[in-house]
């Protein structure tokens, strides 16, 4: 009964919400693929900390007239653009750059406190009042059930884990948490921040929810999601290394048999085979790992 119940529970509030989010979804009329865009960002990231900020300012530039800008995880490039862009009073993107870290990622932009959130007060064409609108619009939009729901799904992913280490229990929690995991996945994808929110020091929610969850996987269940998630990857909707966890859990940590070579995203497990993995890694837009 309580596996109903819980089922019961995310479908009802994953349908309530489904028309609303398909009426909010925006499409990209630039390139859909970001594989080459995330490449690009880890050398503009390279650049930005080697203080190579012209360098790194025109090759943001250059690609966000190929691509619409995202924000990929552990980069955070639309702020490093923002940044040197005002630095060197290069405004012209910064509207849109402004737009979409609220409009798709739930910046705060209106009451961030910092220079580089001031700055960009200063220059928008957008009222305080406005900016903070935005911000409100996003929050409106969220999908409230399906976060609400991973996050049960999560804490229950938790618990058992602090309350035993016997494998045979919390193995059957994960068989328990997978079905709703593979359901919500398949229904809408990858549920990034536009989805469920997550970008934020009083969310309720946070990207390593999910980078948790899918490691905990049965394999059937990781190689059921990992076209569906590749394709988000290319899509510019989940972190390549959320995407590459999933797998690497399987091939490095449990030794399972997969047809995936190992992406090297767990420190504690080097690679056999380092130019395979370095390969496979640029496949999916991550920097080789030096060896």
């Amino acid at each position: 009964m309580k596996k109903l119940g819980l089922f019961l529970f995310i479908m009802a509030l994953i349908v309530s919400c489904s028309a609303r989010q398909n009426a909010t979804a925006v499409s990209n009329p630039k390139q859909a693929n970001y594989i080459p865009y995330y490449l690009k960002v880890e050398q503009a990231k390279k650049l930005y900390t080697q203080k190579e900020n012209q360098k790194c300012f025109e090759l943001l530039d250059s690609l966000f007239n190929q691509f619409k800008p995202i924000n990929t995880l552990f980069v955070d490039e639309l702020e490093i653009y923002a940044e040197l862009a005002l630095e060197r009073g290069k405004k012209d993107k910064l509207d849109a750059i402004v737009e979409i870290l609220i409009s798709d990622y739930g910046y705060d932009v209106a009451d961030y406190e910092g220079e580089l959130w001031e700055n960009l007060r200063k220059q928008s064409q957008w009222s305080h009042g406005e900016l903070k609108n935005k911000y409100l619009v996003f929050r409106k939009n969220l999908n409230v059930g399906l976060r609400d729901s991973i996050i049960e799904i999560f804490k229950k992913d938790q618990s058992i884990r602090r309350m035993t280490k016997d494998e045979k229990k919390i193995d059957s929690v994960d068989r328990i948490n997978e079905p709703y995991i593979v359901h919500f996945i398949k229904r809408y994808g990858y549920p990034d921040f536009r989805l469920v929110g997550g970008n934020g020091n009083n969310e309720t929610i946070s990207p390593a929810y999910l980078s948790v969850l899918l490691k905990h996987l049965s394999l059937p269940g990781a190689m059921e999601l990992e076209p569906i998630l590749l394709d988000e990857v290319k899509k510019g909707k989940c972190p390549r290394d959320i995407y590459a966890g999933m797998l690497d859990v399987h091939t490095a940590v449990l030794k399972q048999e997969t047809p995936y070579t190992y992406l090297g995203t767990y420190k504690d497990y080097k690679p056999t085979d380092k130019a395979a993995t370095n390969r496979a890694r640029e496949k999916i837009g991550l920097p080789a790992i030096p060896f």
